[in-house]
């Protein structure tokens, strides 16, 4: 799995940048997921000439997933696109990944060198790119999916018409604080569990986030406008919290599943 572990980091660390102020550049974020993803592969030792197109196709990928995800936020339209984009990516890289060399070199050299606190032998390097890929998929690239989801569907209103709406009229996201950086959380906590085998304790987690959000759904339930009212209501809540929770809880379990 060396090209796709080079792109979930590559994906990952644009969406930081992208996550860490909205006012940078467009260019900014896939300027810096493309420059992390050749460093990766200078230094990993990936660079056969079957490695070097396929990390032109993620490239060109990951500039496109930008572009179109930036736009669905945006305008709420074609998040199919975009989704469509990192689908098609992560299917095509597993598909053709007998052709990836082996990854060593420098990153294998620091990972035998170094005294880090694995608790037994070190990691091999692609099982190292590899873990650090899930991780920034789950920190970072998770919430974008979510997002983008959300929007498909219906249930997350565009910047624009969030922007055009009245301060009264909030989203549905605004009656259920602290979802993009609580849902980055819960996804490392399954992801850890499950890699350490704690099935019943990922389990555990998954259950305590429907008592953590109950509280706000019944007041969101007392306060819903009648059925014909155009604002956000104990529906739109509900789905909002619904989806967007299944959909995370599927990017963790995809994630633990690759990492298995």
């Amino acid at each position: 799995m060396t090209w796709l572990s080079l792109a979930l980091i590559a994906f990952g660390v644009t969406d930081l940048v992208r996550a860490r102020d909205g006012r940078m550049p467009l260019g900014s974020a896939p300027l810096a997921g493309v420059l992390t993803l050749v460093a990766l592969a200078i230094v990993a030792g990936v660079h056969g000439p079957a490695d070097i197109a396929a990390l032109v196709v993620t490239a060109l990928a990951l500039v496109a997933w930008v572009v179109t995800s930036a736009h669905t936020q945006a305008t709420g339209r074609r998040a199919g696109v975009p989704l469509a984009i990192i689908t098609l990516l992560v299917g095509g890289l597993l598909g053709f990944s007998g052709f990836a060399s082996t990854p060593g070199g420098l990153l294998a050299d620091w990972l035998a060198w170094a005294d880090l606190p694995w608790g037994g032998a070190p990691p091999s390097a692609g099982r190292a790119l590899l873990l650090t890929g899930l991780v920034l998929l789950n920190i970072a690239t998770g919430n974008v999916v979510v997002r983008l989801v959300l929007l498909a569907i219906g249930a997350l209103r565009s910047d624009q018409v969030a922007a055009s709406a009245s301060t009264s009229d909030p989203q549905p996201s605004d009656r259920l604080k602290g979802g993009r950086l609580l849902g980055p959380m819960e996804r490392l906590v399954i992801l850890g569990l499950g890699l350490a085998g704690e099935y019943g304790a990922a389990s555990i987690v998954i259950a305590a986030k429907g008592l953590l959000r109950f509280p706000e759904i019944q007041a969101a339930a007392r306060t819903s406008p009648p059925p014909s009212s155009s604002r956000v209501g104990i529906d739109d809540v509900t789905e909002y919290f619904l989806v967007g929770s299944f959909v995370s809880w599927l990017v963790a379990l995809g994630s633990l599943a690759l990492a298995r």
